[in-house]
C-alpha cells in the first residue's frame, strides 16, 4: 500500500493516510442518497490510489468507463480526534469528481491533474465510523486536457490507456483552528533571501516562527505577527548571525535548507510544516544558458511516467527514485516530464539527488473554448504542483502544436500559446518557458526548441548551423508564420526513440536487430545531435510505454542496455559535471 506521506515538501505530523483498499463500482449510482450513507451495496474493492485500468488496482479492465464511484469506511487516528479540524486532501482525481463525507456534500474539482482539498470538520461524526464516497467523471473528449491518454477505447500510437478517477494518494491532516493552504517560496540568488508567501484558510492565526535548517545543520529561529489570510515574510540568509554560508543547488550538490513553519492562534499551535527549499537561479542570455551564472548544457531524458503494473501511477516512491538513479547513472543530468503532472517525490528526489526538471502541460487536441479554459486551469495546477521544487527549471505549457493545431498561420491560435507564456511567466519569473516545444515556435518563448527524429542525424549539423524562420524539422516549419526567429538558445529537445527488433512495439526511424546495433546508432546520433545542438539535448526516451518499444528502459522500469555502455557513450559529450567547484555567495 502507499502509506508514505504524500507531500514530502509539505509534511504535518498529524495525518492519516486514506490509500488502500475501497468500495468500488463503474456507473451512476442508482440511488445517490444511499450511495453516499453507505447503504447501498458495492459490487467491487480497489486499491487505491491505483486507477482501475491498472493491474496494482487489484482490477485491470483497461475498457471505457466515463463513470465510477468509490466508498470507504474509516475511524479516525486519536490524533486527529483530539484536533479541533480535519481536511480531506486529494492529489489527483481524473477528471470531474464530487466528494461526500457521512452523506454531505464536501467538494467537487475539475481536472485531472490538480491537488485539491475540504476542511470536513463539519461532517465528521464525534465518535465512532466515518464514511467517505466519491464519484469520479471522465470521457475521451479531445478538449479535455489528457496528456499521453488515449481518447479512443484502446492504445493507438503514442496515447495509452486511459486513467479514470483517483490515481494518486488520498489523506487526512488535523488542524488546530486555522492552518496553511498554499506555501510559496521565491529565493533570490543574487539578495542571498528567500521570501515566504503564507496563505491561511481562515486567517486566524496571529504568529509564525519559521525556523531555517542551513545544509550544516545550524538552526535558526525566526518569528513574526500575521494578519488576515494572505502574509509575506522575507528571510535574508546572509546576516550574520542566520547562516555562516550560502550555498546554491546544483545537479552536482543539491543543496538543501530545511524549513520548519508554525502557525500559531493566542500563543497555541494551529498548524505546522516541515518544508525546504534551496537557492539556485536559472536564465537565458543570448543564445546560451546559465544556471547560477554558470553555463548550462542539458542532458535530459524524456520521462513520459508510465508502469506497466501501475499506469500513470508508480508501484512505490522508490521506483520514482531509482529512476531518477538510473537516468543520473546513463548521463543524463535531468529529465523532461512529458505530458504529465507527477508524483509529488518525483520532485521531491529530483530536488534531493540533483536532477534538472522540465514540468510539461497535459495538452488536450482540440482548439475550443472550453479546451482553452481547461488548459489555463490545468497551467494554474502545473506551476502549483513545481513552484517550490528547485530541480523544476523549465515549463512547457505546449507540445508540438497539441491543441493549436493550426497555430502555424492562425492568428488567434497564436495569440493563445503566447497568452500561455505570459500566465506562466505572471505565475513564476523565475524559471525557463518553451512557449510551444518541437516546432512552429513563438518569438515569446525563452527557447527555440526541435523535434527532428532522424536516424543518425549526419544532417543535423548542415541543416540546423544557419537557422531560419522556414527551417523545417520534421516537416514542420521551425517558427509559426509571421514569427521572426530571436536570438535564443536553441535545443534538440526529442531525438533518438530507438527501438530494438522485437517484432512487437515500435520506435522511431526502424528498429535495430541488435544491442550492439542499438549502441553503434545511439552513439552516433548522439554524437550529431550535441554537436549541433551545444545548449543541449532531450533523448527519447527513459522507458517502453506500451506499445511503444523505444525506451532505454522496458516498460516495468528495468534497463534494457548496460548502464555503463549508455554513460560511456553520454560522458563523451561536454557538460555532464559543470557545478563542481563550491558556490558561494560572498
Amino acid at each position: 500500500m502507499r502509506n508514505e506521506h504524500p507531500e514530502p515538501q509539505l509534511k504535518r505530523d498529524k495525518w492519516q493516510t486514506l490509500n488502500g483498499e475501497w468500495e468500488f463500482a463503474f456507473g451512476e449510482a442508482a440511488n445517490v442518497t444511499d450511495f453516499v450513507t453507505g447503504k447501498a451495496e458495492m459490487p467491487m474493492k480497489i486499491n487505491v490510489p491505483f486507477a482501475y485500468q491498472s493491474e496494482l488496482s487489484g482490477i485491470g479492465d483497461k475498457s471505457v468507463h466515463t463513470t465510477v464511484r468509490y466508498r470507504r469506511s474509516f475511524t479516525l487516528s486519536p490524533a486527529l480526534k483530539k484536533a479541533k479540524g480535519v481536511v480531506l486532501r486529494f492529489l489527483a482525481v481524473d477528471y470531474d469528481c464530487t466528494v461526500w463525507v457521512n452523506g454531505c456534500f464536501a467538494v467537487s474539482h475539475r481536472g485531472g491533474y490538480g491537488a485539491f482539498y475540504a476542511d470536513v470538520t463539519p461532517y465528521l461524526n464525534p465518535t465512532g465510523e466515518q464514511i467517505i464516497a466519491v464519484e469520479a467523471r471522465d470521457s475521451q473528449d479531445e478538449a479535455q486536457p489528457r496528456g499521453k491518454q488515449s481518447w479512443l477505447d484502446g492504445s493507438h500510437r503514442c496515447w495509452y490507456t486511459q486513467t479514470t478517477g483517483i490515481w494518486q494518494s488520498v489523506w487526512l491532516e488535523a488542524h488546530d483552528g486555522d492552518f496553511v493552504n498554499r506555501l510559496t517560496m521565491t529565493p533570490d540568488v543574487n539578495s542571498a533571501t528567500v521570501k515566504l508567501d503564507v496563505a491561511l484558510e481562515y486567517g486566524l492565526a496571529d504568529e509564525l516562527e519559521a525556523e531555517i535548517v542551513a545544509p550544516s545543520g545550524e538552526r535558526t529561529t525566526l518569528t513574526t505577527s500575521l494578519s488576515g489570510k494572505r502574509n509575506r515574510l522575507t528571510i535574508d540568509l546572509k546576516k550574520p548571525d542566520l547562516i555562516d554560508e550560502i550555498q546554491l543547488w546544483s545537479p552536482d550538490k543539491p543543496v538543501l535548507y530545511g524549513l520548519n513553519l508554525t502557525i500559531r492562534q493566542d500563543g497555541k499551535a494551529a498548524d505546522a510544516i516541515k518544508s525546504y527549499f534551496a537557492l539556485r537561479e536559472v536564465r537565458a542570455e543570448g543564445d546560451k544558458l546559465y544556471l547560477n551564472n554558470q553555463p548550462l548544457k542539458f542532458k535530459l531524458v524524456l520521462d513520459q511516467g508510465y508502469w506497466a503494473d501501475g499506469g500513470m501511477t508508480p508501484p512505490s516512491t522508490d521506483a520514482l527514485r531509482q529512476d531518477i538513479l538510473t537516468a543520473k547513472a546513463m548521463g543524463f543530468n535531468g529529465a523532461r516530464k512529458h505530458q504529465k503532472l507527477e508524483d509529488p517525490y518525483f520532485y521531491y528526489y529530483a530536488d534531493t539527488l540533483g536532477f534538472l526538471v522540465w514540468s510539461e502541460t497535459p495538452s488536450a487536441y482540440l482548439y475550443t473554448p472550453e479546451a482553452q479554459k481547461s488548459l489555463v486551469e490545468t497551467q494554474f495546477d502545473v506551476v502549483a504542483r513545481s513552484y517550490n521544487h528547485p530541480s523544476v527549471v523549465a515549463y512547457v505549457p505546449v507540445n508540438e502544436s497539441w491543441g493549436v493545431k493550426e497555430v502555424l498561420y492562425d492568428e488567434r491560435q497564436q495569440s493563445f500559446a503566447k497568452s500561455l507564456y505570459r500566465l506562466v511567466k505572471s505565475l513564476d519569473s523565475s524559471r525557463l518557458v518553451v512557449t510551444n516545444d518541437g516546432w512552429e515556435n513563438m518569438e515569446e518563448t525563452d527557447l527555440i526548441t526541435v523535434h527532428d527524429y532522424s536516424k543518425l542525424g549526419d544532417e543535423f549539423a548542415a541543416k540546423y548551423s544557419d537557422l531560419r524562420e522556414d527551417t523545417f524539422p520534421m516537416w514542420k516549419r521551425l517558427m509559426a508564420r509571421g514569427e521572426t526567429l530571436p536570438v535564443k538558445p536553441v535545443m534538440l529537445t526529442e531525438y533518438g526513440g530507438i527501438a530494438i527488433d522485437t517484432g512487437t512495439g515500435w520506435g522511431y526511424s526502424g528498429a535495430e536487430k541488435s544491442v550492439d546495433d542499438f549502441l553503434v546508432r545511439f552513439e552516433k546520433l548522439s554524437e550529431n545531435a550535441f554537436a549541433a545542438f551545444p545548449v543541449g539535448v532531450c533523448y527519447t526516451q527513459l522507458t517502453d510505454v506500451e506499445q511503444e518499444q523505444n525506451g532505454l528502459l522496458d516498460h516495468r522500469h528495468r534497463p534494457k542496455f548496460s548502464v555503463h555502455s549508455i554513460r560511456e557513450i553520454m560522458d563523451k559529450f561536454d557538460g555532464t559535471s559543470q557545478f563542481a567547484k563550491k558556490e558561494k555567495i560572498l
